[in-house]
């Protein structure tokens, strides 16, 4: 049986729908149902459910808040996966752990390797780190997969916003001076299922779709799958948008390592866009409706 943790974030949602449609048994929480970073609870529920796989989707998302709460931060990316593989270890079960290209320095100028350094360059990433060590220095088969530039259907992200905007024919000024893989997190959950199924899971695992782009090229695509005028995007630097914390330049992630591990790559940024974009266009239409 699975236990998806952060089940109502969007890799979580996408994840329980694919976990459905497969018919396999899992229990979804979101963090009203177990705050992760609340070592009690977490062996309450393990010792309760006893999951054979458990999948854990739960973070601190908000980087620039992070910069003024790192110990809140830590809390869950630390602690929380600190607890989930204790408890996972002491009942036998598997953790996966949702990590981030927010790790690395993202300086580089080609794409990370899983045992590339690491050198956050910002709380979020530092506190996400802390949490691949928990798991991965805790006895028992763990696999952290670390992604970017996550979209879906669900909740609010990149890909939403620039369809939203898209259907409306209203204008866009996008980055395009930082590189990354837009990754659907159907594809990643697709990914996290195979993963799973392994005899024996890879310590890290990078999750992103193939392929590379900027921000700007990113909405540049969303617009023209959506039969908008891609020129009505315009590209800025990143100085346009100052942030309170850094943002990684270059965060390209490798997959160089799936066929040692009898893995395919995850597919095109652009194929995975396009099998989505009805998915978001349904779903921000019926938004709109509300």
């Amino acid at each position: 049986m699975w236990l998806v943790v952060g089940a109502h974030g969007q890799l979580g949602r996408c994840m329980t729908e694919l976990l459905e449609s497969q018919s396999v048994e899992f229990v979804a929480l979101g963090h009203q149902q177990l705050d992760i970073a609340d070592s009690v609870a977490v062996e309450k529920v393990f010792e309760e459910l006893k999951p054979t796989i458990v999948l854990n989707t739960a973070a601190w998302t908000a980087v620039d808040d992070a910069e003024e709460h790192e110990d809140e931060a830590l809390r869950v990316n630390a602690q929380g996966p600190a607890n989930l593989a204790s408890s996972a270890a002491h009942i036998g079960a598997r953790l996966i752990h949702v990590s981030t290209d927010y790790v690395f320095d993202g300086q580089a100028n080609v794409p990370y390797g899983v045992d590339s350094p690491t050198d956050p360059q910002n709380a979020y990433g530092r506190t996400k780190r802390a949490g691949e060590k928990a798991v991965l220095e805790m006895a028992g088969n763990n696999c952290v997969v670390r992604t970017a530039w996550l979209y879906s259907e669900h909740g609010k992200n990149f890909a939403k916003t620039m369809a939203a905007r898209a259907l409306r024919g209203e204008a866009a000024r996008v980055v395009n001076d930082q590189i990354g893989q837009p990754t659907s997190a159907r594809d990643l959950a697709q990914l996290i299922f195979e993963i799973s199924q392994l005899d024996q899971m890879p310590s890290v695992v990078h999750g992103t779709n193939s392929g590379e782009a900027t921000w700007f090229q990113f909405a540049q695509e969303i617009f023209s799958v959506l039969g908008a005028d891609r020129d009505l995007v315009s590209p800025v630097d990143t100085s346009a948008f100052p942030t309170v914390a850094k943002r990684p330049a270059y965060s390209v992630l490798s997959h160089d390592d799936f066929s040692s591990w009898g893995l395919q790559p995850m597919q095109d940024w652009k194929t995975g866009l396009s099998d989505s974009i009805g998915r978001i266009r349904l779903a921000i239409q019926k938004e709109l409706s509300l």
